[in-house]
């Protein structure tokens, strides 16, 4: 591959090529292959990173299930060997990570049928994030992969993962008095964009949230105040959804708090400046 380094588009077929060669094991050939020798795919990217080529393409490969076996090898070796590389968000192993995880991630929020792939992992991600935040360590790299997660799995995303809801709500409490914990604490003034995203995509069905919501009213409060568009939009969205989905008698009462301050802000969006959420902003007055 070495004299393809200078030829970027004849590099990306060639290695396309090489991880088509695959594709005609046997399952179980495949995955025994890929078991053993992920560790050292893993360390050849780190080499050359326009190795990750490969990955990419066996996650394209839908015939003869070829996507969902080499997910379900990748995840499983991502979550007992790597990690750990998230405790240190800098390093080479850590975005390689991310990126591997992001594969896999991308794969399950296009294909509503593969989140099995995650589900034997999901409650396991989430408790190396509860150990890891009680270390008051860097958790950047914890919250990427969160964001990935939950970006993948919220009700923004017109699928709906009944299985990895059901097995997130045995974490649920503890991982947003977490979420909560950070954004109150010293870590809240430097991620709290990504926070507060976090626990407004919270992967649960809004049933499951009911006994939260009062908890979750500052954060949606931030989330409308923000310069971000896209944190804005976000809370924009989770609002309509809650107006829409509950009962006033429940809402009104859990938005006492920031009633009177979500109103204002709302009619601030209003004003022809803030024309590009204006419109939305107004529907949700005439709302409540």
């Amino acid at each position: 591959l070495i004299i393809f380094d200078s030829k970027i588009h004849a590099e990306r077929e060639i290695l396309d090529h090489f991880a088509a060669v695959f594709t005609v094991l046997e399952r179980r050939n495949f995955q025994d292959m890929f078991s053993l020798q992920m560790e050292n795919l893993y360390n050849a990217i780190l080499k050359q990173e326009s190795l990750i080529c490969i990955p990419s393409s066996l996650i394209r490969f839908h015939n003869n299930g070829i996507s969902r076996h080499f997910s379900e090898v990748l995840a499983m070796f991502l979550v007992r060997d790597h990690l750990q590389d998230l405790h240190h968000p800098d390093t080479n192993r850590a975005t390689l990570t991310l990126k591997l995880f992001h594969i896999v991630i991308q794969l399950v929020a296009a294909q509503r049928e593969t989140e099995v792939i995650l589900q034997p992992h999901f409650t396991t991600i989430i408790d190396s994030f509860l150990k890891f935040t009680t270390k008051r360590s860097d958790i950047r790299g914890y919250l990427k992969l969160l964001q990935l997660l939950f970006k993948a799995l919220s009700s923004d995303n017109k699928l709906s993962f009944e299985l990895l809801y059901r097995e997130f709500l045995t974490v649920l409490t503890p991982c947003l008095q977490a979420l909560l914990g950070l954004l109150k604490g010293p870590a809240g003034k430097q991620y709290q964009d990504i926070l507060v995203e976090l626990i407004l995509r919270l992967p649960a069905n809004i049933s499951s949230l009911l006994p939260q919501l009062p908890k979750l009213m500052l954060p949606l409060l931030y989330a409308v105040k923000s310069k971000d568009r896209h944190l804005q939009a976000l809370g924009l969205f989770v609002l309509e959804n809650w107006i829409d989905s509950l009962n006033p008698e429940f809402l009104e009462p859990s938005m006492k708090e920031i009633h009177e301050e979500l109103l204002e802000t709302l009619w601030k969006m209003v004003q022809p400046k803030s024309l590009a959420l204006g419109s939305k902003a107004l529907q949700l007055l005439g709302k409540l």
